[in-house]
């Protein structure tokens, strides 16, 4: 009996210790927590896997600021990122990579040359440019070359394609932006159409569920839509519900001015945007990604083409008109360089997990 009291007690005080253990790790975590994080990934033209395919920075960031990490070279496969979407069930980000032809997904405390923790690949997938989260339905919907296809969460090399449909039969002609509108189970996509032989934005909308056959259910079109030359980007505000593009202008001496819209998500028609981003203040110059966080409301361009420098913009969702960017991230310690271009933006929150200490 003596022995067993003393087991006891022994166990008591091991239970205790390792609370108190824990409560001390959690008051260290919390005056010390994870910080908000932008992902920057490269959209280069060459054929090698740079080391900085994907350069990270804190949100704080800005002017001429090296990065925290980066992801790439031989072992992550990386060689040209087109979009990014999160996974925030699993953390990870999942990577749109356009001259890898491939879907690649990392955790998002990776850093130098990682492996991706899984990789889809697919004859039917060539040159990934966007692709998007629809965590509802437990799939992606992503635009390669010709087709706008989807496939599920956990595919991996081997698995089928879901459901795809062929460009040819949409009326899509070369198509960059594209989000999901959960209220009405559409895909938004951004296009270009060609009208008198000039170019002009559009947007059209599908259902997610149609496969072969893409019938348009609407679509924004027209000189009051202010959709430019060419719809670059799309991004859904799902807590404005707002759809928000990035376009770019016909050329003035060489350069594309750029300018962001917004529209309601059951807008139609040639109809005006509800708020717009332009003029000189904006540094809207060869805009090349879009990127946006929800929680946040920022807006996050990339820029960078020809002899314009590489950079990051930072706007908010209530910016209108003639706005200066909040924050421009460039530079050379930045790691952002010509030739390559920002192919993706992507914002990380802070980590706000809820850890137990497993006694419950």
């Amino acid at each position: 009996m003596h022995r067993h009291v003393v087991k006891a007690e022994a166990t008591t005080w091991s239970d205790t210790m390792k609370r108190i253990f824990f409560v001390a790790a959690m008051a260290i975590f919390t005056c010390n927590p994870a910080k908000a994080e932008w992902w920057v990934g490269l959209q280069t033209s060459g054929q090698t896997t740079p080391t900085n395919a994907i350069s990270i920075y804190d949100s704080e960031a800005s002017g001429n600021t090296s990065p925290t990490r980066t992801v790439g070279g031989d072992v992550s496969s990386l060689r040209s990122i087109a979009d990014f979407t999160r996974d925030d069930q699993n953390d990870q980000m999942v990577v749109a990579d356009f001259r890898g032809n491939q879907i690649v997904r990392f955790d998002l405390a990776s850093q130098g040359n990682a492996a991706p923790l899984l990789r889809f690949t697919h004859a039917g997938m060539q040159q990934p440019r966007r692709i998007i989260a629809i965590p509802g339905h437990h799939e992606y919907g992503i635009l390669a070359s010709t087709t706008l296809l989807y496939i599920g969460m956990d595919a991996v090399t081997g698995a089928p394609i879901t459901r795809a449909g062929n460009y040819t039969q949409s009326g899509l002609n070369n198509p960059f932006g594209l989000a999901y509108m959960p209220a009405t189970d559409e895909v938004a996509v951004g296009d270009v159409e060609t009208v008198d032989g000039s170019n002009a934005g559009e947007i059209r909308f599908f259902a997610r569920t149609d496969d072969a056959a893409l019938a348009t259910t609407r679509r924004l079109f027209g000189s009051n839509t202010r959709l430019g030359i060419f719809v670059l980007g799309l991004r859904h505000d799902p807590v404005q519900h707002e759809l928000i593009a990035l376009v770019r202008d016909n050329p003035v001496n060489g350069l594309f001015p750029g300018r962001i819209v917004v529209f309601t998500e059951s807008d139609d028609g040639n109809i005006a945007p509800i708020r717009e981003i332009a003029g000189d203040a904006t540094q809207l110059i060869n805009v090349s990604s879009l990127g946006f966080d929800a929680a946040t409301g920022d807006i996050s361009v990339g820029l960078g083409s020809q002899t314009v420098p590489l950079a990051v913009l930072i706007f908010n969702r209530n910016d209108q008109g003639n706005a200066a960017p909040r924050k421009r991230l460039s530079g050379p310690l930045t790691g952002l360089n010509l030739p390559d271009a920002v192919g993706a933006i992507s914002y990380v929150p802070a980590s706000n997990r809820l850890y137990r200490d497993g006694f419950e």
